[in-house]
């Protein structure tokens, strides 16, 4: 015999209540987050260990900086109340972006040409965010815009620059690639994955006085290039720089390595004590 379930008035009210508080869309209140990107320290030279025997030595890494969006925490859609009184439902994958339905605290849209190997932290301008945790972001590799989209731009007019010295002996003779390379948009297809680092697990709450801190390190650039591909392997000292032009496997290389989520890190900082 089934029994009856009873609930009073102000028991429903209540426990309706609790469940409303767990609904999503809330949100927060709104604060100004700051903004600094942090590159490596270049005092001494930034030498990489690469494939075959290859060092590889960072002579210039520069990178365009945004946009850049902040993800709060996901949340269900209902809460622990509603799932007991509510019928079951199926869940679908989002397709191919995992951000789909999460909700942005902050964004930083504008873009900054950076150079990594400045170990002089750069501010950038602050936005506005919403109060509380975050939990990933995505970071965009999106086309040179107005003044940056120039040959002569600190990017070269790209999303990234790069140059650099390749060393190894073989057999006790010295091979040297000196060479330099623009990720351009022939490279970056206009495509919402190829131009996107997503999902960078981010710690801290964002409040007044927060600042959100961006690292990209460009030695995962250079750590699977194999420079013996260039000409057949016939390398030799020499004061010529190559240009590594796409498509080629030595440009695919560098441009996987900027998108290896790996080399890239984001945290927020509380704001200092008074």
């Amino acid at each position: 015999m089934r029994v009856p379930v009873l609930i009073s008035t102000a028991l429903a009210s209540s426990l309706f209540g609790a469940v409303a508080c767990e609904l999503p869309g809330t949100g927060g209140e709104f604060v100004e987050t700051g903004w600094r990107v942090e590159g490596l320290d270049a005092s001494r030279p930034i030498v990489v260990a690469g494939v075959d025997g290859w060092q590889v030595e960072l002579l210039e890494a520069r990178l365009l900086i945004g946009p850049i969006y902040l993800f709060a925490p996901p949340v269900t859609e209902r809460g622990a109340l509603a799932e007991l009184f509510a019928p079951g439902r199926a869940l679908a994958h989002a397709g191919d972006d995992n951000t789909v339905g999460g909700r942005v605290v902050t964004e930083l849209l504008d873009q900054y040409a950076y150079d990594l190997l400045d170990p002089e932290p750069q501010l950038l301008p602050p936005t506005v965010a919403e109060a509380g945790p975050v939990d990933i972001a995505n970071v965009v590799l999106d086309e040179a815009r107005f003044g940056l989209a120039v040959a002569d731009g600190p990017t070269r007019g790209g999303h990234a620059f790069l140059r650099g010295v390749a060393r190894r002996e073989v057999d006790g003779v010295s091979q040297v690639v000196r060479f330099s390379a623009v990720l351009g948009p022939e490279t970056v297809r206009d495509d919402r994955i190829a131009r996107r680092v997503e999902a960078l697990p981010v710690v801290g709450e964002l409040e007044t006085g927060a600042t959100v801190v961006v690292q990209a390190d460009p030695r995962l650039w250079v750590r699977q290039m194999r420079f013996d591909d260039w000409a057949g392997g016939a390398t030799r000292e020499t004061d010529e720089e190559i240009v590594i032009d796409a498509p080629s496997r030595l440009h695919n290389a560098w441009y996987l390595g900027l998108r290896d989520p790996a080399g890239w890190s984001l945290r927020v900082e509380a704001a200092e004590s008074p």
